[in-house]
């Protein structure tokens, strides 16, 4: 039989404290120079949201990102692309 994996991530099934799946609005730093995709595991650094390590303590899983783009174009991913430039980042 042909193997049938098709890896997307973690997907959220409950959330940790009960109830329905509530997502919670985080910051990303605009210099964060590593790429999240939906479905990785996040922590918390510093009060921002970077990738989650093997040995780091999770929050949550990433589903996607919200942002105004330098253009001002209001934009939804569910890719941060690492070092993206945001509206009224340095």
């Amino acid at each position: 039989m042909a193997n049938t994996d098709k890896p997307d991530g973690f997907t959220p099934a409950y959330h940790m404290y009960g109830g329905v799946i509530r997502p919670a609005r985080m910051r990303i730093l605009s210099t964060y120079d590593t790429a999240i995709y939906s479905g990785d595991v996040v922590t918390l650094a510093s009060g921002y949201v970077n990738q989650a390590g093997a040995t780091d303590t999770p929050i949550g899983v990433f589903y996607g990102v919200y942002y105004n783009a330098s253009d001002g174009t209001p934009t939804f991913s569910k890719i941060w692309t690492a070092s993206t430039a945001t509206q009224g980042s340095a």
